[in-house]
């Protein structure tokens, strides 16, 4: 497990409704959770790519629809850093849902670290 996704693993509690964004280190994340089984979880992704890595590996992830959910957590992640240290985001097109993901959770974690 590596030092961000238990960072991220310790602010995930049971009955939580938990958005995972895209990027390497949510796939991470996303390997832990399913290790963690924590009881009553509800995951969401914005990410197809994110969606199809967690149903492989066994986990439910919900669809969002019209009736968006309010978040307990919400996690992104950028996939790599310039040399003026600026974050760069995938080229996905995930980022609205991020951000709607974002306004809809009770606390926001824009990057794993």
């Amino acid at each position: 497990m590596s030092i961000i996704s238990k960072k991220a693993l310790s602010k995930i509690q049971p009955n939580m409704t938990v958005s995972l964004g895209g990027g390497s280190n949510v796939l991470t994340l996303a390997k832990d959770l399913n290790n963690a089984q924590i009881p009553g979880l509800r995951l969401y992704s914005p990410s197809e790519i994110t969606k199809f890595q967690c149903e492989q590996l066994g986990l439910n992830i919900l669809a969002l629809n019209d009736n968006m959910p309010k978040f307990d957590l919400a996690f992104d992640g950028c996939d790599s850093i310039d040399q003026n240290f600026n974050a760069l985001k995938s080229g996905g097109g995930i980022h609205l849902f991020e951000k709607i993901a974002a306004e809809n959770a009770k606390e926001y974690i824009r990057k794993l670290q």
